[in-house]
């Protein structure tokens, strides 16, 4: 008989049998059945079976090849079909960008209303933040006199400790 049993087939490979099993469930070994439970594996490639010629037909389509031939209705719908299909995707792409700078636009109005709001100064950026260079903060054009510090509370001395 042809081939040899899963069996034999890992002991001439060297395999365990589980290996010769998934070769054959991915194609890498072909077999046969062989009973109920056994399977004939083949270690050498099995000669294909003739390929029978069929005559072409012409699929109403023209082709690269045929240059003269008219495109089918079906071909013009599936060309534009794939053209407006390419265009969308584009056309996605360029939107996702768009609401990524919008994001990002929208995060830089919130920090400056935020900046406004607590009349915060300015920070370049070449500078750190809390380096020199800061301005004093703005004052509101009211004619109201400025505000007037609390003095601050200074912790006692440690030579008035208590006993």
């Amino acid at each position: 008989m042809e081939g040899y049993s899963v069996t034999e087939a890992a002991s001439v490979l060297g395999v365990p049998t589980e290996r010769v099993w998934e070769l054959l469930a991915r194609g890498v070994l072909s077999g046969v059945p062989d009973g109920e439970t056994g399977m004939r594996v083949f270690l050498q490639p099995r000669p294909a079976p003739a390929a029978v010629e069929e005559p072409r037909r012409p699929n109403g389509g023209g082709s690269r090849r045929d240059p003269e031939a008219e495109a089918s209705p079906f071909r013009e719908l599936l060309s534009e079909f794939r053209n407006l299909t390419e265009r969308y995707g584009q056309a996605l792409l360029a939107l996702g960008e768009a609401r990524g700078e919008v994001a990002s636009l929208r995060s830089r109005v919130d920090l400056l209303e935020a900046r406004f709001d607590l009349r915060l100064p300015m920070t370049s950026s070449a500078s750190a933040p809390g380096w020199g260079g800061e301005q004093p903060a703005a004052r509101p054009a009211t004619g109201a006199p400025a505000p007037v510090s609390e003095p601050s509370v200074e912790a006692p001395a440690d030579d008035q400790a208590q006993p």
